[in-house]
């Protein structure tokens, strides 16, 4: 058996390279090894999100916003979701379904209240539901909007005192159910 002087036959400055590119070699495997768990994770939480896609109103196609959508439930049992109240009973009357209910989502909370025990505000400055005022068609021409069905709007709220206060920082007037329900289908 043949003894060498010294346990490591590499000269000492070989041996600090060796051990520093063993280290080297080391941090990135793990940093690759971490960065594929990573993105192995963030690809099968993918599925688990929410449907990202807004529900259109059944009437006029706007997105249906969780503080003004409307739910229609109509004789035949089938249900729609529209953008406003407006647009809910206008789609009642061109249509010839009758509804059974109205219920709308109050405008602070999204909470689902009946029809006939809101409060509604009509004609405030916020317009949730409206379009553009200036809008471009197909040959990229543009035009003014002069009529918009949404407008002017009608927010619903589940008590007055919180439809006494929005109409002190953004104005409109209160309005019962039956008083909307008339003018709307006139």
């Amino acid at each position: 058996m043949i003894f060498h002087p010294h346990p490591n036959p590499l000269p000492s400055r070989e041996r600090e390279k060796s051990s520093c590119l063993k280290g080297v070699i080391i941090f990135k495997k793990a940093f690759l090894q971490i960065f594929l768990i990573s993105q192995v994770l963030l690809l099968s939480g993918m599925g688990f999100l929410p449907n990202q896609k807004p529900e259109k109103c059944a009437l006029c196609g706007r997105d249906v916003h969780e503080i003004t959508k409307t739910l229609v439930t109509f004789e035949e049992g089938k249900d729609e979701k529209a953008c406003c109240i407006k647009c809910a009973l206008k789609y009642e009357a061109q249509s010839s379904k009758k509804d059974l209910s109205i219920k709308v989502a109050d405008f602070n909370t999204g909470e689902i209240v009946e029809s006939e025990k809101a409060f509604y505000v009509v004609g405030s400055d916020i317009t949730p539901c409206s379009s553009q005022k200036v809008m471009i068609d197909q040959t990229k021409t543009q035009f003014v909007l002069c009529y918009d069905r949404c407008l002017p709007s009608v927010i619903a709220f589940k008590g007055k005192v919180k439809a006494l206060e929005f109409i002190e920082e953004h104005g409109g007037k209160i309005l019962t159910f039956k008083e909307i329900e008339t003018a709307e289908r006139k």
